[in-house]
């Protein structure tokens, strides 16, 4: 039975398998893979880096622990790190959708642009309008929904916002969910006043 405020130390089996590449950066290679924990079976992103980078785990881990302390939809949740091997490894929730790069470059293709013309309702005093432009002001209010909660979220364990500034949003950087929701990741750049990584 579980008491108040004691710290209660769990060893857990986890495994992961079906890994395949998803992409290579600066900062590690990242993974697909299905995370089996006990009974639970989850889809997972993994950020995999030698720790003898210096100062890119130190970037990498920095970025783990802001992200750790939002509880956002509009923002990619890390689960957990851990070290093995000589490597780094950071999971996140994996999104099963495209980047916002990749949703631009759809829509620009001539081909579609016909095909996005929506008929406006009512006694066609309004002039159509083009789905894409539709789209976008559902995908950038979800962005400023994110950013907000990255600044404005209260720090569990100082009680404090957190005035998280990410400082590198770009359609690389925003992912879309086969359901339309919209993730930012790659808080590699953040800002946080006053940040210490030992804490």
């Amino acid at each position: 039975m579980l008491k108040e405020d004691q710290i209660f130390k769990v060893t857990q089996n986890v495994e992961y398998s079906n890994i395949r590449t998803i992409g290579n950066g600066t900062n590690g290679t990242v993974y697909y893979a299905v995370r089996k924990d006990g009974l639970i079976k989850k889809e997972v992103a993994l950020k995999v880096m030698p720790i003898n980078k210096g100062d890119k785990v130190k970037d990498v881990v920095r970025e783990a622990v802001l992200v750790s302390k939002i509880n956002h939809s509009n923002i990619v949740m890390v689960n957990t790190t851990f070290i093995q091997d000589d490597y780094l490894f950071i999971e996140y929730d994996f999104v099963n959708g495209f980047t916002l790069s990749q949703f631009i470059r759809y829509f620009a293709e001539e081909k579609y642009k016909e095909q996005n013309i929506l008929e406006t309702r009512g006694r066609g005093n309004l002039p159509p309008v083009n789905r894409y432009y539709v789209y976008c002001c559902l995908v950038v209010s979800q962005i400023l929904n994110g950013l907000q909660a990255a600044y404005e979220e209260i720090d569990f364990e100082t009680g404090e916002p957190l005035r998280i500034v990410h400082r590198d949003i770009c359609p690389a950087n925003i992912l879309i969910s086969q359901y339309g929701i919209v993730k930012i990741t790659d808080f590699g750049l953040a800002y946080q006043k006053d940040f210490d990584i030992t804490n």
